[in-house]
């Protein structure tokens, strides 16, 4: 993975599509933070900085990603609760509980 640490503005990066799809590789792959930004070559202040500031396009792309995997993580559940699982069907009431307004 190439090291960006060297460019001069750091947040320009947010507009770097080569620098946004490897986001998304790694964000789709679980990747942890800390691993995150060794492999895309940033410090890892600078990447939760900068997914934590939800008007950047890699926090986006980060918090849709996470949220797509967790409703993918859910529909999962859902389905294996379907089939008889006791552990699934514990954590359906629990996202129930948690969806609640």
């Amino acid at each position: 993975m190439e090291n960006y640490a060297a460019l001069t503005d750091e947040r320009s990066l947010d507009n770097d599509e080569t620098f946004l799809q490897k986001l998304e590789t790694l964000t789709r792959a679980l990747t942890p933070l800390d691993d995150m930004a060794i492999l895309l070559g940033v410090s890892e202040s600078f990447l939760s900085d900068l997914l934590e500031d939800r008007t950047t396009h890699s926090s986006q792309i980060y918090r849709r990603i996470r949220a797509e995997l967790r409703l993918q993580l859910r529909q999962y559940t859902v389905q294996r609760a379907a089939k008889g699982s006791a552990e699934a069907e514990e954590k359906i009431v629990e996202y129930m509980e948690n969806s609640e307004l």
